[in-house]
């Protein structure tokens, strides 16, 4: 049996430990209150900020002067025979023209993408390209010529007399450089008709 003594001595010690757990625990509960309060102060003071550009670049973007230009895309060629099971190429240009008004710095940006189409079920397709050009304009610069390229394409199981449509599609965007404020967007488009001839 424990003695009164032992029973005290094992009950003040029970005591501090219960004390001691409360005070760290509320030790903790205080840090992460204030961490609580700091991450919450700092996530306020962003979205003011980022409210406070988003306003800035709308309002840029508004008053930035709008201009228009041409765009075009020319296939090299614009109809190419190939033979069942071949890997080749296709090749051409966008042209940007009247850029007499832009306002300078700027800098164009050409986004391509390209679809195929095919009446032939059995026909697989498959091509890479660059989706992306990217040109520095200075004063006095009235046309630009940018390349795009359509490599490898792989045509398998077609057979002659079939006809495969490439379609290329570019998006040019216009930046007033300082501020990158789009001044203008144009769209091209052209059509690459492949038609398969016997080997």
């Amino acid at each position: 049996m424990q003695s009164a003594e032992e029973k005290t001595r094992k009950s003040k010690f029970l005591t501090v430990v219960l004390l001691t757990l409360l005070l760290i625990g509320a030790g903790f509960s205080v840090y992460l209150w204030g961490e609580l309060a700091y991450t919450q102060a700092s996530l306020l003071t962003e979205q003011m900020q980022r409210m406070m550009y988003q306003q800035t670049v709308q309002q840029v973007n508004t008053t930035t002067p709008k201009v228009t230009i041409s765009a075009r895309l020319v296939p090299t060629p614009p109809v190419k025979n190939i033979t069942p099971n071949t890997v080749t190429f296709l090749t051409g240009y966008l042209e940007a023209i009247n850029l007499t008004d832009l306002y300078y710095p700027s800098v164009l940006i050409a986004n391509f993408t390209v679809k195929h189409y095919t009446a032939n079920p059995n026909t697989t397709i498959e091509c890479s390209y660059i989706p992306y050009q990217q040109v520095y304009l200075t004063k006095g610069v009235e046309l630009v010529q940018i390349p795009f390229g359509v490599f490898p394409l792989s045509v398998y199981g077609g057979k002659p007399e079939d006809e495969i449509y490439i379609t290329v599609r570019a998006t040019v965007q216009i930046y007033w450089e300082p501020i990158h404020a789009l001044m203008t967007e144009q769209t091209a488009e052209c059509i690459i008709k492949l038609k398969v001839v016997p080997p």
